[in-house]
């Protein structure tokens, strides 16, 4: 009996030491403000960990104010954010303040998202450059889009060549676009853009007179290779 109870105890060892263990993720939520992250060294091998909401808004107040672009810069973010409907501006405002860097969400994803403001591109990230990579994240609820035009659930407009966006989806509705509007991404100017592995749910909600409203893709002027891609939501424009 003794070596019955001493086999299964060691039994119940081994199967603890070589079986996942699933644990909750956790969600962080945003209090409005920004934070400069500890973590990381920016490099592939050892990004800046975006830990906290606080952490994502210091990308966009650096790269909106101009002070850089993060290129070649790696991130990783670690959590689940909660974005609290606070007031998002958009990851980059214009085509010398753009998001250069590369941006893996480690298959996180980015809650109850805001953009009422009137930008010129929208999206969590307005506009980005080239050799851009964004992977591996989600969006969730867009509450609105209050934009003049270049809206997507993930990147507004890409300006530049070889951009990738891979394994990402958006669940949240845009609305109140004027043109140049999908569900990944708004609209695409740059050589060599592949979008793998992507998927929109969410409804698109355009002004009658809006232009190219698309459930992955609303607008793109240069070449482009989507696989692996499906939307469901409702496209109206």
């Amino acid at each position: 009996m003794k070596k019955v109870f001493l086999l299964s105890t060691m039994l119940l060892v081994l199967l603890a030491t070589i079986l996942p263990i699933h644990v909750k993720a956790q969600t962080d939520v945003w209090d409005g403000s920004a934070e400069i992250w500890t973590q990381g060294a920016g490099t592939e091998a050892s990004p800046y960990l975006i830990e906290t909401a606080e952490n994502l808004a210091w990308i966009s107040e650096m790269v909106c104010n101009g002070v850089t672009t993060y290129e070649g810069v790696y991130f990783r973010l670690t959590a689940d954010l909660d974005m609290q409907n606070n007031a998002w501006v958009p990851i980059g405002n214009s085509t010398t303040n753009m998001f250069c860097g590369k941006f893996d969400g480690d298959h996180h994803f980015i809650d109850n998202i805001s953009i009422t403001g009137s930008y010129t591109y929208a999206g969590l990230f307005g506009i980005m450059g080239e050799n851009v990579r964004i992977v591996n994240l989600g969006v969730k609820s867009v509450i609105d889009i209050n934009a003049q035009s270049y809206c997507g659930g993930i990147v507004g407009y890409i300006n530049g060549s070889n951009a990738r966006i891979e394994n990402c989806y958006n669940t949240g509705n845009l609305s109140r676009m004027q043109s140049s509007s999908g569900g990944i991404v708004g609209y695409i100017n740059g050589s060599d853009t592949r979008i793998e592995n992507c998927y929109n749910t969410g409804n698109i909600s355009a002004p009658s007179n809006s232009n190219y409203c698309g459930g992955i893709v609303g607008d793109c002027s240069s070449s482009l290779t989507m696989s692996n891609c499906y939307n469901t939501g409702n496209i109206s424009g």
